[in-house]
C-alpha cells in the first residue's frame, strides 16, 4: 500500500486508513506524518458547535498519537480546550469520530 499524499510505500502496520468520517465508500491510506498534517489542517474543526455555549468543536491534539492508534479522533468544545481548568467545562460537548466507520468492512 502507498500513502495517498507522499506516495511512500508502506507496510500494513505503518498505514493510517481514513474514510473522511464515513463520506467515502473506501478508506484512503496515509503514512502517519501525512495523516497528522492533513487532519490538523483540513479537519481541525468538525463544523459542529457546543450545545452549551455555541463554541466550535475542535480537534484535541495533545494525545493525537494514541488517538490515531485507537482509531478515534476527539473533538472538544473550543472553550474546554483553551481553559486553564477544563474541569469547569464538564457540561460542554465532546465527540469521538472513528477514522473508518465501524460498520464498514474494508478487508
Amino acid at each position: 500500500m502507498i500513502c495517498e499524499k507522499c506516495k511512500k510505500d508502506l507496510n500494513k502496520k505503518d498505514i493510517v486508513e481514513f474514510d473522511k468520517f464515513g463520506e467515502l465508500e473506501q478508506p484512503i491510506t496515509y503514512c502517519y506524518d501525512c495523516f497528522v498534517e492533513m487532519i490538523t489542517t483540513e479537519y481541525k474543526s468538525l463544523g459542529d458547535s457546543c450545545e452549551e455555549c455555541g463554541a466550535p468543536l475542535e480537534l484535541k491534539t495533545d494525545d493525537l498519537e494514541v488517538d490515531i492508534e485507537e482509531k478515534v479522533l476527539w473533538y472538544y468544545c473550543k472553550r474546554t480546550l483553551e481553559a486553564i481548568n477544563p474541569e469547569e467545562y464538564e457540561d460542554h460537548d465532546s465527540v469521538g469520530q472513528y477514522l473508518t466507520q465501524p460498520e464498514a468492512d474494508w478487508e
